[in-house]
């Protein structure tokens, strides 16, 4: 961060000597500073209750929204407008603001800080409009978790951060003419040149032939898609997606949680990160039988020449024998009752292993890392859960696997003759 931005996010923390001088504003309802330049409370008025409708206009000449503003009032505001004098708004600004039915608030160019998460996740349906002259957003810091998004991007646009719009339940992406930098088609974000894919909202519907040229899926680009009780989408026809011949490489989180029924890996993939199907609702996948890199055996995707298994769908799996690693949630999102990691097997990487429905769990002698994180979820009788490991080497695997959380799961180990 640079200097200017580490002070004007300073400026948008309230301290307690703060909050004693402030001035109170009857007519703009809140708390300011002595100067009138930072916005530090918002009050609701005593006469509205519950669900009753507010309006708010800021104080002339406010610079700075402090953060967590309006969080300490739940509010739904049927009209704010952020005023062209704002240059900065702290973390969790409007985390209790709530505006009803669709809201619209417009990001300034003036603004030249945005803290964390300033809306929250307490809005139904929200337009966040990004001004022209803005030339560089980072998406997922600045909306983080609103239930349902619709973006209007400027043509100045040119940079969304690194991880785009994250997990974001966009359902609608609007890019305005003449952008240099991105491109927008079929609704569906792409960088300029169409080579890579960014984000395609979740209310898509169905069939998807991405074109061909594309040879990345970006990093969340499918997050949550098809997700069916998106607003303002249709459950019926489900969303479909065709691969390009063209594709090489899909990027970590790429089909988070979607819904998202299949797909077909052509033989041009050459890279497929860890985690790019984490957490998937039911997903299988298949691959082009002269894909070089990559398979589908057992129901399960995996990286041919490292050995290693990046995913498993349906919960009738079965871990070949060659595999040497299990990639981070490769496994975690399936419901199987028994779990055999054979001899061979390394590495588990971490949410690997479901203790909500788990009950025998069969650990190798070549297990080097395994920790806590690599098991998730609490079992429901704890007293009928094993860990089986090799006679002998019970002790080291509870030095392996520490302790759980709130219960000590390393007193399910029992040793084996296997």
């Amino acid at each position: 961060m640079n200097q200017e931005k580490e002070k004007l996010r300073k400026l948008t923390i309230v301290t307690q000597q703060d909050l004693d001088e402030g001035v109170w504003d009857d007519e703009h309802k809140g708390l300011y500073s002595k100067d009138g330049k930072r916005f530090l409370r918002y009050e609701r008025p005593q006469n509205l209750m519950g669900a009753d409708p507010d309006t708010f206009q800021l104080k002339t000449g406010v610079e700075i929204i402090c953060e967590k503003a309006f969080s300490e009032y739940y509010s739904p505001l049927t009209s704010f407008e952020i005023p062209d004098s704002v240059v900065a708004i702290g973390t969790e600004a409007f985390q209790q603001m709530k505006l009803p039915q669709r809201g619209s608030i417009t990001i300034t160019k003036g603004i030249k800080y945005v803290g964390y998460n300033i809306f929250g996740s307490t809005h139904g349906i929200l337009d966040v409009v990004f001004e022209e002259g803005i030339t560089d957003i980072d998406i997922a810091n600045v909306l983080d978790f609103p239930a349902a998004l619709t973006v209007y991007l400027p043509s100045t646009l040119e940079n969304i951060g690194e991880e785009g719009f994250c997990s974001l339940e966009v359902s609608h992406i609007y890019l305005a003419d003449g952008n240099k930098h991105f491109c927008v088609e079929d609704g569906v974000l792409y960088d300029y040149t169409k080579t890579t894919l960014l984000r395609c909202p979740v209310t898509k519907r169905g069939v998807l032939k991405i074109p061909e040229g594309v040879t990345k899926i970006a990093t969340y680009a499918f997050c949550l898609c098809g997700y069916q009780d998106a607003i303002d989408a249709e459950t019926e026809p489900k969303l479909s997606v065709i691969l390009p011949n063209s594709l090489t490489t899909i990027e970590i989180s790429a089909f988070r949680a979607t819904w998202i029924e299949s797909l077909y890996i052509p033989s041009s993939v050459s890279k497929i990160e860890d985690r790019s199907f984490e957490w998937p609702v039911s997903l299988s996948i298949e691959v082009a039988p002269d894909n070089e890199y990559y398979e589908v055996r057992n129901n399960l995707l995996i990286d041919k020449k490292e050995k290693k298994v990046l995913y498993g769908f349906g919960n009738n799996i079965e871990i070949p024998n060659d595999i040497k690693t299990i990639a981070n949630y490769a496994l975690g999102h399936l419901e199987m009752k028994s779990i055999v990691i054979p001899e061979g097997v390394a590495r588990i990487g971490v949410w690997n292993i479901n203790l909500n429905t788990a009950l025998h769990i069969s650990l190798p002698s070549t297990l080097q890392r395994i920790t806590r994180s690599s098991f998730w979820g609490s079992s429901n009788d704890p007293q009928k859960v094993t860990i089986q490991v090799p006679f002998g080497m019970g002790n080291i695997f509870k030095k392996k696997i520490y302790d759980f959380y709130d219960y000590d799961i390393t007193s399910f180990i029992k040793e084996s003759n296997i």
